[in-house]
């Protein structure tokens, strides 16, 4: 059976968001009020493992952490190619806590295209497994934080969402993605943390997702959901 990977969209983010109170907000918002909402409720599954939002929450604080101790800042574009499981998520999480705004690359992206996108994608940084595959990149290699099967939580209780970098016009990126390049090279397309608000929310209306709603996640999470 293939691995799933369950979305964290359910209907208690999409009560939070519609009350209007995070119109410009940052996504890390959304996901902390849903966090302190329903702590002990599953978040994620992936081969096996499973992680209430307070655990998932507490590995992005401790990610975010790290990464700021690696020299990652609010407003800078930080590239991700890590597998597809619940380290990935964590650290896009931990990213959008600090401010930055994340690219995530396909696993088998050759050495000539990914070069390519660091440059178009103006990245400052690239989160990978092992340094020394990336050896030549024009830009700075973070080796991944790891996801321990056990959280060490840093607190009995979750910090108040108010804890994280505020948006403004440096750091309202949330991510990058790239066209499919069917008709010429592919090109990076820079979304908003208020442009996908709208598509969870979409999303959510769409599907009729409930709080219970559990979803098989196969496509790939560098694909324009938009």
């Amino acid at each position: 059976m293939k691995n799933r990977l369950n979305s964290w969209l359910s209907s208690s983010i999409g009560s939070h968001l519609d009350n209007k109170n995070y119109p410009d907000s940052a996504l890390w918002c959304a996901f902390a009020t849903v966090s302190i909402a329903s702590p002990e409720a599953e978040a994620i599954r992936y081969d096996g493992a499973s992680f209430s939002f307070h655990e998932l929450y507490d590995q992005a604080i401790q990610m975010c952490s790290y990464l700021r101790s690696s020299g990652v800042l609010a407003g800078e574009r930080i590239g991700i190619n890590l597998p597809k499981n619940i380290g990935l998520l964590a650290h896009v999480l931990a990213c959008w806590k600090i401010g930055a705004s994340v690219l995530i690359f396909e696993r088998d992206i050759s050495r000539e295209e990914l070069n390519r996108k660091v440059a178009n994608a103006n990245l400052h940084a690239i989160i990978v497994e092992e340094e020394g595959n990336y050896a030549g990149i024009d830009c700075n290699i973070i080796l991944a934080y790891e996801v321990g099967t056990e959280v060490d939580s840093i607190s009995k209780s979750l910090t108040p969402i108010g804890s994280y970098t505020p948006l403004s016009e440096e750091n309202s990126l949330a991510c990058m993605v790239f066209t499919s390049g069917s008709t010429s090279l592919s090109k990076c397309v820079c979304l908003s943390h208020f442009g996908l608000l709208g598509v969870i929310r979409g999303l959510i209306n769409h599907y009729d997702l409930k709080a219970e709603s559990r979803i098989g996640w196969t496509a790939s999470l560098s694909f324009d959901s938009a």
